[in-house]
């Protein structure tokens, strides 16, 4: 697990993400959907669509938050692996890819 309690941004970020989830999800499901629907059959079968919803958008930030950003190995990239192959039809369309010349990683 990767992760840094001490970035205060990423905190104000962290915490920022999951009050707009559970503030949408609280005025969704009391001001809009309990009204409407006035919990009937199809109103139930909402809820827990919209609850799935933001079940499964909780579990993506967190992911998302523990996961490490970016970090490639050096002495992955070589020249020969930026080029498109020549012997593929649609070699003209695929772009070159860059990489560091002093690391050999990719950009």
């Amino acid at each position: 697990m990767w992760l840094i309690w001490w970035d205060a941004c990423g905190l104000f970020c962290f915490f920022f993400g999951e009050a707009v989830v559970m503030l949408s999800n609280y005025v969704l499901v009391k001001h809009v959907l309990g009204p409407w629907s006035q919990w009937n059959a199809i109103g139930i079968v909402n809820l827990v669509f919209f609850e799935s919803i933001i079940v499964i958008v909780t579990i993506a930030h967190w992911r998302a938050m523990m996961v490490c950003p970016g970090v490639t190995e050096k002495n992955t990239a070589t020249p020969a692996d930026c080029k498109p192959n020549k012997d593929d039809p649609m070699w003209w369309t695929k772009p070159k890819r860059r990489y560091c010349k002093r690391c050999k990683a990719f950009k």
